[in-house]
This record gives structure tokens, C-alpha cells and sequence, in this order.
């Protein structure tokens, strides 16, 4: 299915171009949001465009797009830039006004940047099918620091559970 989302957004920048002759961000950004809500409508996951919150330095951001996890957290972010934009400035410009970098796309449909972890993990083309899959893989396969250390902490109490319960003297639970 992800690889069909990837073959109607590429399809829809064509008709976009072709009929609008247009290739600015406001016309084609569309066709990227799109896709990014049904894939997260398909992990029962939301998104929502432009979406304001403060920065970790206390200035107000808004994303073209949050795409928030079942659990409520924001899980990813999105942000489109013009054709023309030097994509590498304005991700430094974005950095620096405290854009998130846990799980944060930078695009400008041309050119797609994966940032996770506050590192950059992966750079495509666009147009180029099989890399943006793997960009969009990625990044729906993301897993923030505060969840995994949550997991990780379910797991032990699992473990010492019984031990707890037989330390207290608390019959097992069914």
C-alpha cells in the first residue's frame, strides 16, 4: 500500500504541474500532505496541519504538518519549502528557530531530508521511488526516545513483577 501512496502523490505533482504550470510550494505541497495523512490515517495515527506549539526555546513553531501517534504524542513533522529554496538553509534556518529533530521531514519537492535523533539519516530525490519509500519507511518507523524507554521499562517491570507480588504477599495476577 505505502508504495501506492508513493506512485499517486508523484502522479498527483504531475497533474499539478501540467494544469497549474505552477511549482510553488503552496500549489504542490498539497499532494505531499496527502500522502503523509493516509499513511498515518492507515497506522490510526492523525495528522494536523500547521499545528502550533512552543519550540524548546520557547518560540512558537508551526510545521506544515504534525502527525501525532495513537497514544496522543507527536510521533513526526513535516516541513515544505519552495522549489527554489536552498533546502540546506532553510533546515539550518528551521533548526535554529527550534524546529523539532526527533522525526522531521524537509522537503521541497525536490529533494526529501530525513532528520532523526537530531541527525540526518537519509537524503533522496524525490522522484526517485524506491528511496522515498525507504525515506517514508523510516520515518513511520521512527520510534521516539520517551516510547522506547517506556517499552523498555514495561518489560522489566514484567520481569520483577512475580518477585514484587511474592515480596508483598499479593497472590498472582491472572
Amino acid at each position: 500500500m505505502s508504495q501506492q501512496l508513493i506512485n499517486q502523490y508523484l502522479n498527483e505533482i504531475d497533474r499539478l504541474r501540467k494544469f497549474s504550470g505552477s511549482v510553488t510550494e503552496g500549489v504542490i505541497s498539497e499532494a505531499f500532505k496527502d500522502m503523509l495523512k493516509t499513511w498515518a490515517r492507515q497506522l490510526n495515527w492523525q495528522f494536523a496541519a500547521q499545528y502550533e506549539f512552543a519550540s524548546v526555546q520557547k518560540s512558537r513553531i508551526r510545521p506544515d504538518g504534525t502527525i501525532f501517534h495513537s497514544i496522543g504524542l507527536p510521533f513526526g513533522y513535516w516541513e515544505a519549502k519552495d522549489t527554489d529554496d536552498d533546502l540546506d538553509v532553510e533546515i539550518r534556518k528551521k533548526l535554529a528557530k527550534g524546529y523539532p529533530q526527533d522525526n522531521i521531514i524537509f522537503e521541497n519537492s525536490h529533494t526529501a531530508v530525513l532528520i532523526q535523533d537530531r541527525q540526518e539519516v537519509f537524503r533522496c530525490a524525490m522522484t526517485d521511488n524506491g528511496a522515498l519509500l525507504k525515506l517514508l519507511t523510516l520515518f513511520f518507523g521512527h520510534e521516539r526516545a520517551e516510547i522506547r524507554e517506556f517499552r523498555k521499562a514495561v518489560e522489566e517491570f514484567k520481569t520483577f513483577l512475580p518477585y514484587v507480588l511474592d515480596a508483598l504477599d499479593v497472590p498472582p495476577i491472572i
